[in-house]
């Protein structure tokens, strides 16, 4: 019964053919990761879980209060509540940074991508992923997409070099998702509900089928019209590497918690006393110097609070 309903719920979610393509895209780079590696913006772990074996330690961070990702750590795993602009860890300390669609949602991009090369070691690589023919999602905090040539013009900016990077799937699985999504997340009522739950399911069935019997986007170095003139991908993923010679930026010291209300999801305002919604009002306590955002969810804000860098 678990596999048919793994099954199910496979077919019956818009989701499910982009995050099968890209997760079969970034396993295609796991010979690159190694050693000590964070997870910027890693949410439930998804995609660097895929990764792990290939790594000594994996460490995530992440904003999002109301997602609980603390509470759904894989094994081996720590996570740190904070913003994936400013972390709290030392000068090149991790030789893999992963960062799988999340520069979409950063009001500052370039401000992530600088924290990637602070952190890395020289010759660090990093995994970015993000989307390109994709529907609006995490509405209002979706602010843009990515050509590759904006990627790359992005991560060289900031002192990492693309080594490699492939498509997310091509033009007819493009399509097929976005009748997915369209089928997934019309507010159909009635009758014409479980007619978009049939065509969403039918939908799935196809792409998922094209998608198993091709095989994974070949990785591609050079970034050239004839390569990605007129394609029409879900998203990119690429592989950068840290110049030696990259100077490393000092992280952003304004003493601001990026964060958003688990109730109505509206910017935070952290005081030495308490925690203001600015949108609902709602106030929040802090309890032994955590604070407590919603039951029973204790925060991981040691850096936070004592302004300390951690040191794995």
């Amino acid at each position: 019964m678990s596999a048919i309903g793994n099954l199910l719920g496979k077919l019956t979610s818009p989701y499910a053919l982009v995050e099968t393509l890209l997760a079969r895209q970034i396993v295609t780079f796991s010979e690159h990761v190694t050693g000590r590696a964070i997870d910027l913006g890693c949410g439930d772990f998804r995609f660097s879980r895929l990764l792990r074996p290939r790594l000594s330690e994996l460490v995530g961070v992440d904003n999002w209060v109301a997602g609980r990702y603390h509470s759904r750590l894989p094994e081996g795993v720590r996570f740190f509540y904070a913003s994936a602009e400013r972390t709290p860890f030392a000068d090149r300390s991790f030789d893999t940074a992963i960062c799988t669609e999340v520069l979409e949602h950063a009001r500052e991009p370039e401000r992530v991508v600088a924290e990637c090369v602070r952190i890395l070691r020289p010759g660090g690589v990093a995994l970015v992923s993000v989307p390109f023919a994709f529907f609006v999602h995490g509405a209002p905090n979706d602010f843009r997409r990515y050509t590759i040539y904006g990627l790359e013009r992005l991560l060289e900016g900031a002192g990492l070099d693309v080594v490699e990077y492939s498509l997310v799937g091509g033009t007819f699985l493009t399509i097929g998702n976005h009748l997915a999504t369209y089928f997934g997340f019309r507010p159909w009522r009635a009758l014409r509900r479980w007619f978009s739950r049939l065509a969403l399911c039918a939908v799935n069935a196809v792409s998922l089928s094209i998608a198993r019997l091709s095989r994974p986007a070949p990785r591609l170095r050079g970034i050239d019209a004839a390569l990605n003139d007129r394609t029409f991908p879900l998203g990119y993923v690429v592989l950068a590497r840290k110049r030696q010679s990259a100077e490393v930026s000092p992280p952003r010291d304004d003493g601001k918690v990026d964060a958003v209300c688990p109730e109505c999801h509206a910017p935070l305002d952290f005081a030495p006393a308490e925690i203001t919604c600015a949108s609902c009002g709602r106030v929040f306590s802090y309890h032994d110097g955590v604070p407590v955002l919603a039951d029973r969810e204790l925060l991981h804000l040691e850096n936070e609070t004592t302004g300390e860098v951690v040191r794995l």
